[in-house]
């Protein structure tokens, strides 16, 4: 039922709203706004949240509450070590319906990259392929998982990506941001044709709006990995129509010509994986994680944590400790929280985009991720406001401009 009472515009921090305690604003996506909660219990209980809101202005849209309700009814029945977890979905008066979530100290894969690639390095392969099969096993028990009476409910994740791929702290691989995820045999007519996820990461069967299987998501996989080792993107074009066409009728340069000493047994699981024919891929996420085990080592999830020690020494912000006012952050991802939907750094869509992502190490300039489509669900995902371009700023001087010349060279005449 519809909350009958105007919604508030923000929640304030240190106000409470489900028993939760807000700590700070995170950031705004095109569907809802994310904070850091504090819930307290019984004895002195406290612990870290990170709540999801959907937007005021959307909550009196039917369609936009049907579309976060059924998040929240997907999320719920997660439960695996590899994926966020969700606590619980609620409604209050005034202020509207929330998804509380796990609060995970780590940061994306995308920052993961980034950073390393700040400091001249790369992910290593072993500890690439660590977070390849991690989210292998998060999407094989996503697409098994059973419904109340027993039937596989086949979720298809729908945007696989670095943003999208939490590394925490303690070198544990999680999945999260199941909000544009598909339940195949309960896709509701509102969802049907429409592209959602970031570009480059799509299978060619996501970008021509084709039903989708699991399938899909280990090619969304594949372009991660490839990305992951290379350095450079697998698809990639000046518009979102080029890098659309390059993810149906292009095949990316074999990672043996960019990286010498490229292991070819993982080259053939990543090709393999990036398949234009959804048939000629790995039959399921765990025919994929078990090709990954078998071909290339696999590092130990100390590795991994040791690797985020290196990189983050400080660890992610204490967002419990920061001052009492809202953060720049285009969304929670981007320091290490979980969010929705993935950080993408705003921009025109027309803005030509470099085809590398590192040419060599060193290169400071930081891997961008692909905007968001224009979608009901996914436009504006980073969270950022539109920004008034020069075009725009000329036409309104040259309207002043007009208006005086106006006044005093044509008005006196006709007074």
């Amino acid at each position: 039922m519809m909350t009958a009472a105007p919604l508030a515009p923000s929640l304030h921090i240190g106000s409470q709203v489900g028993g939760y305690e807000i700590v700070q604003r995170l950031g705004a996506g095109g569907m809802a706004e994310v904070y850091l909660a504090m819930q307290h219990g019984p004895s002195g209980f406290r612990r870290r949240v990170v709540l999801k809101r959907v937007h005021p202005h959307l909550a009196e849209e039917p369609d936009f509450v049907e579309m976060f309700m059924a998040e929240a009814g997907v999320a719920a029945t997660l439960s695996h070590p590899n994926i966020v977890h969700v606590y619980e979905f609620f409604e209050t008066e005034g202020s509207g319906y929330f998804l509380v979530l796990e609060y995970v100290p780590g940061y994306t894969v995308h920052r993961l990259v980034r950073d390393l690639k700040r400091k001249g390095k790369r992910v290593p392969i072993d500890v690439a392929v660590r977070i390849a099969i991690a989210v292998c096993e998060a999407l094989e028990y996503a697409y098994n998982v059973q419904d109340a009476d027993g039937d596989p409910m086949h979720i298809v994740h729908r945007d696989v990506s670095p943003s999208n791929v939490l590394v925490g702290m303690d070198g544990q691989v999680r999945l999260f941001d199941f909000g544009i995820a598909r339940v195949l045999s309960r896709a509701s007519s509102t969802m049907v044709g429409q592209l959602k996820g970031k570009y480059r990461y799509m299978s060619p069967e996501q970008a021509r709006s084709q039903p989708l299987d699991q399938r899909s998501d280990l090619f969304s996989v594949g372009v991660m990995l490839y990305e992951m080792t290379t350095l450079r993107y697998a698809f990639r074009g000046a518009t979102h129509l080029e890098t659309i066409t390059a993810v149906t009728q292009t095949e990316p340069p074999a990672p043996s010509s960019l990286v010498p000493g490229f292991p070819p047994a993982l080259e053939q699981v990543i090709l393999r994986a990036l398949s234009k024919q959804r048939e000629g891929r790995f039959a399921s996420a765990r025919d994929m994680a078990r090709a990954l085990e078998a071909c290339a080592q696999v590092a130990h999830p100390q590795k991994l944590e040791a690797l985020m020690q290196e990189v983050f020494p400080d660890g992610p912000p204490d967002q419990a400790a920061a001052p009492a006012t809202p953060t720049s952050l285009s969304s929670p991802a981007s320091s290490g929280l979980i969010r929705r939907p993935p950080p993408t750094p705003s921009g025109p869509f027309s803005q030509p985009v470099p085809e590398i992502i590192a040419p060599m190490p060193g290169v400071s300039e930081p891997p961008r991720a692909e905007p968001e489509l224009p979608s009901p669900v996914t436009e504006a995902s980073g969270g950022a406001t539109p920004q008034v371009d020069w075009l725009t700023w000329g036409a309104l001087a040259a309207f002043i401009v007009l208006s005086i010349l106006f006044w005093v060279l044509v008005y006196p005449r006709f007074g």
